[in-house]
């Protein structure tokens, strides 16, 4: 299942760490629905820990390795 737009932002973001509340206010959605996205969306990739989201965002050039670029 490929992730939904949401559920790809809130792994970015969280990848690229920011809390909870951050990225709520950032995408303007509750605390709770950062939760259930993230948690979609990594569960579709086969993802556990956090750890795990930030090598696939590398991996996936999701992420770069400088920060703000």
């Amino acid at each position: 299942h490929p992730l939904s737009e949401m559920e790809g932002q809130v792994l970015r973001l969280t990848a690229e760490g920011y809390s909870n509340t951050e990225i709520a206010q950032m995408l303007h959605i509750s605390r709770g629905a950062v939760d259930s996205y993230r948690s979609r969306g990594m569960n579709k990739l086969g993802l556990e820990r956090r750890s795990e989201l930030v090598y696939w965002a590398l991996q996936t050039g999701l992420l770069t390795e400088e920060p703000g670029k």
